[in-house]
């Protein structure tokens, strides 16, 4: 058990790593001088895409199937990450990212097989956009025409795991085809390239209908009635749909050939507005299927996510107006998030020692 409790720190630190280091290359793109940071910079999307998100989401699959060949996934993109931030070629970890993107798909398509539903489906697809971006990357595609599927493969995770919490709470019609029109959409936008006018409106409808989507099937607007975990956790999925289709309108309105605007605005409004808003109300529950700590829900947890909306928003005036001074404001408040989000979750952390319970609470059960 402790040699599993030390795999499992060990992908958590390296998740760790590579937030910090994809924040600290985002910093220096945004103007702060930083010693490595145009390495860094350049590193930005690869470190947290698959660095960060491709290692939990490994982890968190591996633990679903409950093979143990399923943690490769997350022991390659371990290792792919810190071949980078060792100064390895881009290739290499491009490589690794390939491999455990590959082995990500045989393990949801493993989970697919085992439980075939819309949810598992959309995870599937998902991870292969992961790998398609990845195989890009890897033959030196620039990240201009990557980032569409790396982008697509977060939303998609994030829609088909509520997918999940639907079919079990309040499942209804309609919901399926909407997702698999969004997905289609999507595809279409990150093979035409989120740089190209035609590329980034696909994308933005994409957003747009699965904002829709959220607003019309979630249950985060019931869940609001409900004191403590339950309504913050829905306060992150409300506020993250609502920037999924701020996202859409500026591809939309503000496509890459009138202004570059739009495409940066969308795409922190996506990876950070949504995807970490979102992350953020499930940390409680996701966690427990890293390391085996329950966290308890701490009103403390509000003043990360008010920072980081915060922080989406002055960002988002700063893509608008090109103010260097305001996205570096912004990153101050990503700083006041990561601090407020480790405080809370350390308040509230307590170590299971019964395997029953920890894999109960891991289950989200």
């Amino acid at each position: 058990m402790q040699y599993r409790n030390l795999v499992r720190n060990g992908f958590l630190a390296i998740a760790l790593l590579a937030l910090l280091a994809g924040l600290a290359g985002g910093w220096e793109r945004s103007g702060w001088y930083l010693p490595s940071g145009s390495a860094l910079g350049l590193l930005h999307g690869p470190l947290l895409i698959s660095g960060l998100f491709g290692t939990l989401l490994g982890v968190k699959r591996a633990f679903a199937v409950g093979q143990r060949w399923a943690y490769i996934a997350p022991a390659v993109t371990g290792i792919g990450t810190l071949a980078l931030l060792a100064g390895a070629p881009p290739y290499v970890g491009a490589g690794f990212y390939v491999l455990s993107a590959a082995v990500l798909c045989s393990v949801t398509l493993f989970l697919t097989l085992a439980n075939p539903t819309i949810s598992t489906g959309t995870l599937l697809i998902g991870a292969v956009m992961w790998l398609t971006g990845n195989l890009l990357w890897l033959i030196n595609y620039p990240l201009a025409d990557v980032e569409g599927w790396w982008v697509a493969f977060l939303v998609l995770t994030v829609a088909g795991e509520r997918l999940r919490k639907i079919a079990e709470t309040s499942p209804q019609r309609g919901s399926d085809s909407l997702i698999f029109f969004a997905a289609g959409l999507l595809g279409a936008g990150a093979q035409n390239g989120l740089m190209t006018d035609n590329g980034a409106a696909l994308f933005g409808v994409a957003l747009i209908v699965l904002n829709v989507w959220f607003l019309k099937y979630d249950g985060a607007r019931r869940s609001m009635k409900v004191a403590g975990r339950p309504r913050f956790a829905a306060a992150c999925i409300l506020l993250g749909s609502a920037w999924l289709g701020i996202a859409g309108g500026a591809f939309v309105a503000l496509p890459p050939g009138l202004t570059p605007a739009g495409h940066n605005l969308a795409l922190h409004a996506v990876l950070i507005g949504f995807v970490l808003s979102i992350g953020l109300g499930h940390l409680l529950i996701a966690m427990p299927a890293i390391d085996y700590r329950r966290r308890t829900y701490q009103p403390m947890l509000y003043l990360p996510l008010v920072a980081l909306h915060g922080s989406v928003a002055i960002r988002a005036v700063g893509d608008v107006l090109e103010s260097g001074a305001l996205r570096q404001w912004s990153d101050v408040l990503t700083i006041v998030t990561l601090v407020g989000t480790v405080i809370s979750l350390a308040a509230g952390t307590n170590v299971l020692r019964d395997r029953r319970v920890r894999e109960a609470v891991a289950a989200g059960t």
